[in-house]
């Protein structure tokens, strides 16, 4: 059975992908490299690590033995986490900086300097690079399970077809899409433009009256649901007259 060990996350090279890792072993404070991006097998779920995070971990030597890191790496706990997913509760907001790492984008509170995963939407912009060092406002989300915990931009931007769809949406407009892909079970469109992608049951297509539908064709159809992250149309009669 492996030996593990308790310590503390004291340095994130994002860039790089790896931690330092404080901790204490035969009476001497040492420290180790760990690298990043492994997952839970149990849950799939890549946790997001931080500064002052507490870990367990088990050390494998390399380079001959020359030299140990950490691995089997656990998130235990994070009290700065702790402190803000509490204040989250009763007052949601906070400010920090768009960080980009590996590819993800991460929000850098202000007053902790915690790393915490940015949701952002496909058809979201993000503001350009030399305005990502402004303060941004933010408010956090899975407060009830730190791990999970992430950040919402409060002011967001969006692309045009998006912000369309809102309107139509909201309005409960009907619109169209353009057929760009059939399947056996599914017809795959495009809302507006190429940029918005939706997906129709072949099924719920052929009862309103459209046979064969093929790459180009047009079908009427109503937002049923609408959120930054998912789009639900619903197919509407082929003889149906679209009101604006």
């Amino acid at each position: 059975m492996e030996k593990l060990f308790e310590g503390t996350i004291s340095f994130i090279e994002y860039k790089k992908n790896y931690a330092v890792i404080d901790y204490e072993a035969g009476g001497k404070v040492r420290n180790v490299k760990a690298p990043l991006g492994s997952t839970n097998t149990k849950t799939k779920i890549a946790h997001h690590y931080s500064g002052g995070d507490r870990v367990r971990f088990a050390l494998q030597p390399v380079a001959g033995g020359k030299i140990s890191i950490a691995t089997n790496l656990k998130f235990l706990y994070n009290n700065a986490r702790n402190v803000l997913a509490d204040k989250s509760r009763t007052d949601n907001h906070f400010r920090g900086y768009i960080k980009e790492a590996g590819g993800e984008y991460f929000i850098k509170e202000a007053e902790t300097y915690l790393f915490i995963p940015l949701l952002v939407s496909t058809w979201q912009i993000l503001p350009p690079l030399e305005k990502q060092e402004e303060l941004v406002n933010f408010f956090l989300e899975g407060a009830g399970k730190n791990e999970k915990l992430t950040a919402t931009l409060v002011d967001n931007n969006y692309i045009k077809e998006y912000r369309q769809a809102i309107k139509f949406f909201k309005n409960e407009t009907e619109t169209e899409v353009v057929v760009h892909r059939v399947t056996p079970f599914a017809i795959h469109a495009d809302l507006f433009s190429p940029a918005i992608k939706v997906k129709l049951l072949v099924e719920d297509v052929l009862k309103c009256g459209y046979k064969s539908p093929a790459p180009g064709d047009i079908i009427n159809v109503k937002i049923l649901h609408l959120t930054p992250w998912k789009i639900i149309v619903q197919p509407l009669p082929v003889n149906n007259t679209l009101t604006s």
